[in-house]
């Protein structure tokens, strides 16, 4: 008798230590989907703001923080974007996807790259560079570079959770969208327009480049959702392959 209740206390504290490992990576996912929602309804408050005074398809999204009270509008979608990512990376490192150094680097520096370009506004267009104006603009280069490249790295991390197999064909579409949209993006740039001419399009690559990114986030955070979800033996099988003998043992 004694020996059955020690067995059923050792099995409760069991699933009790289990239990947090089951509850961050939810929690991971909620907070990436909020912020990222978030992130994307600032967005489009500062564009409906700005609709009658700015053009997206000419104008960066950087632009609309100098008007009035777009600044804080832009900082709180970049913020919540940098926490989207960097919340549902961490909840992948909880479920065993784990990232290699280059892509922790590619991935931390896009987060606090959002940080920098929330911080440090650009520019007015006419006037003369300021520190703030530089720190910004290389924030968001490294912000439209980061991502691109961690995304594609991170769809060869993928292919060894089988959980997270299915993703790997969007994930690297989504990372090559991003680069030939940051392609695009650097052949529109006013000094090389102003050599070719035509249409005014500086605007639509960043926005579809930023979007693609977004996308990215959503894909890889409402995946940790259904993971987190999901029951131990379909979330990781390699991780319950492994308890199996121990359980074994126990009884």
């Amino acid at each position: 008798m004694s020996g059955t209740r020690g067995l059923m206390s050792q099995q409760q504290g069991w699933r009790w230590r289990q239990r947090p490992g089951q509850r961050w990576p939810r929690v991971a996912a909620v907070t990436a989907l909020g912020a990222l929602s978030l992130s994307l309804a600032s967005m489009l408050c500062l564009h409906l703001l700005a609709v009658s005074e700015m053009s997206p398809l000419a104008d960066t999204v950087s632009r609309y923080a100098h008007m009035a009270g777009g600044g804080w509008l832009f900082a709180l979608g970049a913020l919540a974007l940098s926490l989207a990512f960097l919340a549902s990376a961490a909840g992948m490192a909880t479920v065993g996807v784990r990232f290699d150094g280059a892509t922790r680097t590619l991935a931390v520096a896009w987060g606090l790259s959002l940080v920098f370009v929330a911080c440090f506004p650009s520019d007015p267009p006419g006037t003369r560079h300021t520190l703030a104006g530089l720190a910004h603009n290389w924030a968001s280069a490294s912000v439209f570079l980061c991502l691109p490249a961690a995304g594609w790295r991170i769809s060869y991390t993928l292919t060894g959770h089988a959980a997270w197999r299915g993703l790997v064909r969007v994930v690297r579409w989504l990372a090559a969208g991003a680069g030939l949209a940051l392609v695009a993006f650097l052949l529109t740039h006013p000094p090389l327009h102003q050599w070719y001419g035509g249409v005014a399009l500086h605007g639509v690559p960043e926005r579809v480049l930023l979007g693609l990114e977004a996308a990215l986030v959503l894909v890889l955070s409402t995946r940790l959702l259904q993971v987190a979800r999901a029951p131990a033996s379909q979330a990781d099988p390699a991780r319950s392959a492994t308890q199996r003998p121990e359980t074994a043992v126990a009884r």
